[in-house]
């Protein structure tokens, strides 16, 4: 928060995990809650022919999700706008602002 000024924004998007149906998606995000992690955690390594990073955790969220994140800290979600198709899609924009 200190690299934007009182009043700035970031945009960004997200998915929301629980918009899928798939039998690997609700099985994945019922390991992650036996393991304490946040359903739409994910673990991954980024692979390009012999070069491999390391193992880095990636987050897919709801809105109401990103709301409970951001409370205590500078930021605030100040409005988010889903997909036409969110129901199907999951897929969400969202301003934060500072």
């Amino acid at each position: 928060a200190s690299l934007v000024n009182p009043g700035g924004c970031l945009i960004g998007s997200g998915i929301d995990p629980y918009t899928s149906v798939a039998p690997e998606d609700l099985s994945y995000q019922a390991r992650n809650r036996a393991h304490g992690r946040m359903p739409g955690q994910l673990r991954l390594r980024l692979r390009d022919r012999c070069l491999s990073s390391r193992w880095f955790d990636y987050l897919t969220l709801s809105v109401s999700e990103l709301g409970g994140l951001t409370t205590g800290t500078a930021w605030t979600v100040a409005e988010s706008e889903s997909a036409a198709d969110y129901a199907r899609s999951g897929d969400f924009v969202a301003l934060l602002r500072r």
